[in-house]
């Protein structure tokens, strides 16, 4: 079969859906073997060798350039893109996101979340692009792709899609990167100035409900520092920046707009507890990685999130600051607890895993 890859939402800083993309590609391409595979990319360093072909794209295309890169994929997408598949003589396309050719019949999207859909005012541009042109492109494919039960439920509700269009394959980690690292608090220490500190990952939209987390440090009274990785939409980080003035939470509060791959192992072993108040998650990468790292997770039953953390997680009402205060003081009292919580959430974290998850979506792309 002659397959192409739309690797266009490759970043040189893989977060969110570059990072899936990443590891799906790179793990799917040794099983492909025997297929002749095309991969365009604006980060051809970045694909592990194989016997595929590689085809660098402009750089443009990749979210490091914001939302024009955005348009410019949706350009290149739909009228460069199938001027390279008929000249590649292309049996099928294989697109590790939700950027689909409204040109290919034998295609397979990839659809992580429906947030642009349910946040619309956070992602403007990428709203209008879920509401009109996701649901041609989705009755269109061949085939589609998510990383949740929970988002499946999403998609077949929101657009009509059958469910057996639809195959579920979660996300997996990084074993040689996240596992417990025990120097580090005392690296973080020397970095952040926190010998003692609470963790939240992700960018910093509204529905990651980060306020929340500030507002829980302040009722809980300790003297633990929160440290903030991530970076979102510029009104939002000032609003968080504001809450935590308003909260005399200054000297203790963090904010890290890009974590270093590396560094994060280290972020998640010597933290209390990762914060993950998020309100909808199509999968939720930080508490496996923080799993991974056997650091507890305090986070909200909603959602995809139960799938990731099953029993090995403290549950809280991520709308209730005092609820959240409550299970910061017990993580910090209850030793025996959070040894448990350690413990569990390691071996739950190797439930999941890359070359696993991308051997149940071989069958999806190279069936006839």
């Amino acid at each position: 079969m002659k397959l192409a890859i739309n690797a266009t939402i490759l970043s040189s800083k893989p977060a969110g859906i570059s990072v899936y993309a990443l590891n799906m590609i790179n793990e799917l391409l040794p099983l492909l073997e025997g297929n002749e595979v095309t991969v365009y990319t604006t980060c051809p360093e970045l694909i592990k060798p194989s016997g595929a072909k590689i085809m660098a794209v402009s750089k443009r295309l990749s979210p490091n350039y914001g939302k024009l890169s955005g348009l410019l994929r949706f350009f290149w997408t739909q009228f460069i893109l199938p001027l390279k598949l008929r000249k590649l003589k292309a049996e099928k396309l294989y697109s590790p996101s939700h950027h689909g050719c409204f040109f290919m019949k034998n295609q397979v999207i990839t659809v992580l979340d429906l947030i642009p859909l349910k946040y619309p005012k956070q992602h403007r541009l990428q709203g209008l692009y879920y509401k009109y042109f996701l649901p041609l492109l989705l009755k269109r494919a061949e085939s589609i792709v998510t990383i949740s039960e929970d988002t499946r439920k999403d998609i077949e509700s929101t657009f009509g899609v059958s469910g057996g269009k639809i195959k579920v394959a979660y996300c997996g980690y990084d074993t040689a990167n996240f596992f417990p690292r025990e120097t580090a608090q005392k690296n973080i220490a020397v970095k952040y100035g926190f010998g003692d500190y609470f963790l939240v990952v992700g960018a910093t939209y509204p529905h990651k409900n980060v306020e929340a987390a500030l507002q829980a440090l302040k009722k809980s009274g300790l003297d633990s520092g929160l440290v903030i990785i991530g970076k979102g939409i510029k009104g939002y980080e000032i609003k968080l920046s504001r809450l935590t003035e308003e909260l005399s939470l200054g000297g203790k509060v963090a904010f890290v707009s890009y974590a270093p791959y590396h560094e994060l192992p280290e972020l998640y072993s010597g933290a209390r507890a990762l914060l993950y108040l998020s309100l909808y998650e199509g999968f939720g990468m930080p508490p496996l990685e923080a799993m991974a790292c056997g650091c507890p997770v305090i986070t909200s039953k909603l959602s995809s999130l139960p799938e990731v953390v099953g029993e090995c997680a403290m549950y809280v009402n991520p709308l209730d600051s005092a609820d959240i205060a409550n299970a910061m003081k017990t993580v910090c009292i209850d030793k025996t607890l959070t040894e448990k919580l350690s413990k569990e959430g390691l071996i739950r974290s190797k439930q999941f895993n890359w070359k696993a998850e991308a051997a149940k979506v071989l069958p999806v792309i190279v069936k006839p």
